[in-house]
């Protein structure tokens, strides 16, 4: 038998969870997550799971669509005076 002690939190995500939240700790400024949706998916349920997984990992992003793709950067912060 194997046994492991594990996160609660780890246990409730999805395996696009964590494929999001690899791709969000990846991403720097200069690069951008392109999604292409599949025939079950919506660009909300896109948005939801990325934005919940920016928050799991505190990163701020932005999302826009751009042709049948969603485009998913990093929130630039502009410089404060």
């Amino acid at each position: 038998m194997k046994t492991k002690i594990v996160s609660i939190l780890d246990i409730k995500k999805s395996g696009a969870e964590f494929v999001a939240e690899h791709l969000l700790t990846e991403l720097d400024a200069n690069h951008a997550i392109q999604v292409t949706m599949e025939k079950s998916e919506t660009p909300r349920k896109i948005g939801f799971l990325f934005r919940k997984a920016a928050k799991n990992v505190n990163r701020e992003i932005t999302i826009r669509t751009k042709g049948g793709a969603i485009i998913i950067r990093l929130k630039q912060l502009t410089p404060s005076e």
